[in-house]
């Protein structure tokens, strides 16, 4: 059978990754006590474990980054100071503030939500760990931002950046899911069969209005409620597939956990003004100053840290 190669769509605008669901849930940034192994060093008194290294070197191979022992000592070391830091300051982070995180750093190595927890899972990263590294990157964003309103662009910054055209106009989109319902582990017949259930259906498809009710017409497909998502809020590959997805049409059958699913572009706007857009490169172009004020205050953090190794 030969496999889709698109990202998953239908992966994207579901939300939340299920390796976030319970992350209010995670009250601190230590290891859990019955994967506690030898302490290999301590920043500012707070042990850091044999076992915290380890999970955290799985963790920065998945997200495509140098992951030697001394990176991921290092990396730890970061998310305890930051968190801490943030703390300090009566800040943490919301689970929507988390999973915002989490669609970056899933975004910046092109993949899905969906698809990054699934490799967590698959290099069996300690749910726990990953919760708080997330979070830490979460508190210490809401920390930077906090400490830094006066942070701003002027109007010729962004007509600048708007001439470079750098950004793209955002588009707001009308999505319905339409899933091919798969048996309990399917045979590649019964894959292939519903594969090509749904591409007949997207050659008939003429529109959400008609199309979505010859959907539910159909054996064991299910019809979602419709939703609304932002071009922005989608990785640069999920962006191209929807763009070049027609207005009353389906993305190509893409094979999931729960089925075989396509999604109905039932409308996209297109901002007819560039009042999004405006707003849009304002915002990018002050996150980029942030990243860069984020970067001196954790220098600053860093040098005032007692760390010792055993």
């Amino acid at each position: 059978m030969k496999q889709n190669r698109h990202p998953s769509v239908a992966a994207a605008v579901r939300g939340a990754a299920i390796l976030l669901a319970a992350a209010g849930a995670c009250a601190g940034l230590g290891a859990s006590p019955a994967a506690a192994q030898a302490v290999v060093t301590a920043v500012n008194g707070d042990p850091i474990t044999s076992f915290d290294v380890a999970e955290y070197e799985k963790i920065l191979r998945l997200e495509h980054k140098p992951a030697s022992h001394a990176d991921a000592l290092e990396a730890v070391v970061a998310d305890r100071l930051r968190y801490d830091e943030a703390r300090h300051w009566g800040i943490d982070a919301a689970d929507g503030d988390i999973t915002s995180v989490l669609q970056k750093t899933s975004a910046a190595v092109k993949m899905d939500t969906q698809a990054f927890s699934q490799g967590a899972a698959k290099a069996k990263i300690d749910l726990e760990t990953i919760r708080s590294h997330f979070r830490s990157m979460a508190a210490w964003d809401n920390l930077v931002r906090a400490r830094n309103k006066g942070v701003g662009v002027t109007e010729e910054e962004v007509a600048a950046a708007i001439a470079r055209g750098g950004t793209d106009k955002v588009t707001n989109y009308r999505l319905q899911q339409v899933i091919f319902v798969l048996p309990v582990n399917p045979t590649p017949a019964i894959v292939e069969s519903r594969i090509a259930e749904a591409k007949a259906l997207r050659n008939r498809f003429d529109g959400c209005e008609t199309g979505l009710q010859l959907a539910r017409s159909l054996p064991n497909v299910a019809v979602k409620e419709p939703m609304n998502r932002s071009s922005d809020a989608l990785s640069p590959g999920l962006r191209k597939v929807l763009a070049e997805t027609q207005r009353g049409m389906l993305t190509v059958p893409d094979r999931s956990t729960n089925g075989v699913e396509m999604v109905a572009v039932c409308d996209k706007d297109d901002a007819k003004d560039d009042t999004t857009l405006h707003e849009q490169v304002q915002k990018n172009l002050i996150a980029e100053k942030l990243v860069a004020v984020s970067a001196q205050m954790y220098r600053d953090l860093r040098k005032s840290a007692v760390i010792s190794k055993n």
